[in-house]
This record gives C-alpha cells, sequence and structure tokens, in this order.
C-alpha cells in the first residue's frame, strides 16, 4: 500500500481531518528545518567575523510560499529574533496550504553551501535531513491527533 493510501485509509476510518494533519507536518516540517540551520559561530571558524558580525541571517531567511518559490530575502533579520520569524511565517499560511504546493525558500547566496557541508554545525544539511523524517513526521501528528 502506498503512503497516500495508508493516509485515505487512515482518513476514512477515523473521520480524522486531513487537513489539519497536512498544517501540522508542514508547521513541523519548516520548523525541523529553521532550527537546524546553523547561525554563524565565528569561534568555529578559520577566519575571523566581519566587525559588527551578529549570527542568524541563514535562519531568519526561510520563507514560505503557495504554489510557486519565493523570492524574498531579508539582510535585516538577525540574531535571536530569527526564529521567531520563519515560524511566524509559516504559521501565517497554514490556513491556505492544504491541496497547494507549499515551498519553504531561502534565498541567501550562501544557503546552497550550509545546505551542503560548509557548516560544522549542520555538517548533513537542514533540509535533507529533515525530509527523510516526513513519513514520520506524518505518522507523529496522527496520533497527537488521535
Amino acid at each position: 500500500m502506498s503512503f497516500a493510501a495508508d493516509i485515505k485509509k487512515w482518513s476514512d476510518a477515523t473521520g480524522q481531518d486531513v487537513e489539519k494533519v497536512a498544517r501540522a507536518t508542514v508547521l513541523s516540517m519548516s520548523t525541523a528545518i529553521t532550527k537546524r540551520t546553523p547561525v554563524g559561530n565565528p569561534e568555529l571558524w578559520k577566519s575571523p567575523a566581519p566587525k559588527g558580525y551578529v549570527g542568524g541571517q541563514a535562519r531568519g531567511n526561510w520563507f514560505p510560499s503557495i504554489d510557486m518559490m519565493s523570492n524574498e530575502q531579508d539582510l535585516t533579520i538577525v540574531g535571536k529574533s530569527a526564529n521567531i520569524d520563519s515560524d511566524n511565517r509559516v504559521v501565517s499560511m497554514l490556513d491556505l496550504i492544504f491541496g497547494k504546493k507549499y515551498f519553504l525558500t531561502n534565498n541567501l547566496p550562501y544557503i546552497h553551501r550550509l545546505e551542503y557541508g560548509h557548516s560544522t554545525q549542520a555538517p548533513a544539511g537542514m533540509v535533507r535531513v529533515t525530509t527523510t523524517e516526513f513519513k514520520q513526521v506524518v505518522k507523529d501528528e496522527i496520533k497527537k491527533l488521535r
């Protein structure tokens, strides 16, 4: 049986709302990607940090969108608010996702390097690690709704 068939069977058997599972899964996956995104730690760098450097730009530049990838970028997001900014953007779109294509995009020029091993904080990436957990996240969200 396919994963989609498993979800349909569960929905038919329990009467649970697939939309709720979809929203919870999107939130969980997006939050995991954001939290796994490294925040620059100059102590780990080979070169000194630029004067006035504050980490958090990569983490704060995850932008959710529906049906097409976002081209947004905000270079003012730094520090402790980075997680909150990205998470709030995702939460604001949850009611729009069902039945549509959902994208979580980061347009910073160095995000590809972070995803593919440039950071010792996330050597296996953020998106690649999180996507391997998709089926388990869906199952976990279903259990929460029972």
